[in-house]
């Protein structure tokens, strides 16, 4: 993802979210290719399939088809979260 940093107005968080929902719904599996250094097979990582509904585009057309500014978003997870910023 490609970050931008224009005093707020772009949507880089959300396109985090996007990206994390669709890992948590499709999974991510990497296996080792034959041949294929043990170290580099170490760098990468797995998550498994979950697949509800709450990371399924189908089924959560309104966060699929938002755009929202990382300035709201940021006052969205200031809102949500248990503790206070500042």
């Amino acid at each position: 993802l490609k970050r931008i940093t224009n005093g707020g107005s772009g949507n880089f968080i959300q396109q985090t979210l996007t990206k994390t929902f669709d890992i948590m719904f499709f999974g991510v599996e990497f296996k080792q290719e034959e041949g294929q250094i043990d170290e580099l097979y170490c760098a990468g990582f797995e998550c498994p399939q979950i697949g509800t509904m709450l990371f399924d585009k189908a089924k959560t057309p309104i966060i699929t088809t938002s755009h929202l500014r990382d300035s709201v978003m940021q006052k969205v997870i200031a809102k949500l979260s248990l503790s206070e910023f500042g």
